[in-house]
């Protein structure tokens, strides 16, 4: 699901290799929009939950495919392959999905204007506050099972 309409030139992400114009999967609707749209919905079901994080998982993968770098896509890809449950959980549990869309939205508004060192910026500010977020996730998951533990 690509956001802009046309990729700037040249690469978006200092990681890249390639200098060509990245060429981006077509999106049947912007992946932010689409987010909105569904996070509008009042008292959402699971299903809808899940389409949002379809939508958003998708985001990923076309924001690591614009990058240029195919390392970097096809590693992206594998860890969320790997580590979707772990994001599902953190945005269910923790209630993150206003944050994450708002981080998104910044993402792809810099990369469609071309700014490769603020798109750079905002995507590893929003990998760290995943990693601390999952982090948190699982801290408190040990901490319950400790507790369970002492209390049998």
């Amino acid at each position: 699901m690509i956001l802009c309409r046309q990729p700037p030139h040249g690469s978006v992400c200092p990681l890249t290799h390639s200098t060509r114009a990245p060429q981006p999967a077509a999106a049947p609707a912007p992946a932010p929009r689409r987010c909105e749209r569904l996070a509008a919905i009042p008292d959402r079901t699971t299903k809808e939950k899940f389409q949002e994080l379809e939508v958003g998982i998708d985001l990923h993968r076309v924001i690591a495919e614009i990058s240029g770098n195919a390392m970097l896509h096809g590693m992206l890809c594998g860890i969320l392959d790997k580590c979707q449950h772990y994001v599902w959980t953190e945005l269910l549990w923790l209630d993150e999905w206003k944050i994450a869309r708002e981080e998104h939205a910044e993402i792809v508004e810099a990369i469609c204007a071309g700014d490769a060192a603020r798109a750079g910026t905002l995507a590893r500010a929003h990998v760290r506050g995943s990693r601390e977020n999952v982090l948190r996730l699982l801290q408190a998951k040990s901490d319950y099972q400790s507790f369970l533990a002492k209390a049998s």
